[in-house]
């Protein structure tokens, strides 16, 4: 049978056991995620092989049309696991296995892998059905809000994604502090929160935006290193918020 197969890095999550996806496309039939840990690397590896249910001349038709499929399940993927904090890199062409090129890779590591979250079998059912969800396949595609989200998961330093998480839940409460804390509030109703340091102002700020302003607006106590530690304790869950905000966007 005739597939190809992409490398993706992931960090964050892992699987045992791989993953079959049926799909219901008239050239695809199934999709097979395999998560193999590397050596060294704080990425492990994903292989997500198409099996195409027809004859395949090459690989520039193969890629053609596995590739949206590709980008439907890695985005479907962040839809499943965004409450961890997952990254990922670009996908590259792992092996091929058409009517003119036979490239199959073969080979596998194994090793233990600080951090990283198994995923559950409950997790995985999830991941199945929302990938055969048209409907939610249809909204996240067309949703500018998501597609921005799964490119600032690629980003691995984290005081850079989450200024950049920051900037997203800004644009998508119309650009108001006020509707960003507002919101945050609702989320997470027992959050921090410390008095605003604008001058000739009295209110409050919850912890994520308070941090946000220590890097925004310099002043002379700022303390780099201290913005920089919170900002890496405070990406997971700002992720997630607003991650929840996609998902009202959705609803």
């Amino acid at each position: 049978m005739h597939y190809i197969e992409y490398l993706i890095d992931v960090k964050g999550f892992f699987s045992e056991n791989s993953i079959e996806v049926s799909i219901y496309n008239e050239h695809i039939t199934k999709s097979v995620l395999s998560f193999i840990r590397k050596p060294n690397d704080t990425f492990d590896s994903l292989f997500i092989r198409f099996y195409f249910s027809e004859s395949i001349p090459n690989r520039e038709i193969a890629t053609h049309l596995a590739k949206p499929l590709l980008d439907c399940v890695i985005k479907h993927m962040i839809y499943t696991w965004a409450q961890y904090y997952v990254s990922h890199r670009e996908p590259m062409i792992n092996s091929c296995f058409v009517e003119n090129e036979d490239r199959r890779a073969t080979g596998s590591i194994e090793i233990t892998n600080e951090n990283i979250v198994n995923i559950s079998d409950s997790e995985i059912q999830d991941l199945l059905i929302n990938i055969s969800s048209t409907s939610l396949s249809s909204s996240m595609s067309q949703n500018e809000y998501f597609n921005k989200f799964i490119d600032i998961l690629k980003e691995e330093d984290m005081v850079a994604r989450y200024l950049l998480l920051y900037s997203l839940l800004l644009d998508i409460k119309s650009g108001h502090q006020k509707n960003v804390d507002e919101y945050i509030r609702i989320i997470e109703p027992n959050v921090q929160e410390f008095p605003t340091e604008r001058p000739n102002c009295n209110f409050m700020e919850t912890k994520y935006s308070w941090w946000r302003n220590q890097s925004q607006h310099f002043q002379e106590m700022t303390n780099i290193k201290e913005i920089s530690f919170n900002y890496k304790e405070l990406v997971t869950p700002l992720q997630r918020i607003v991650f929840q905000a996609i998902i009202d966007e959705l609803s």
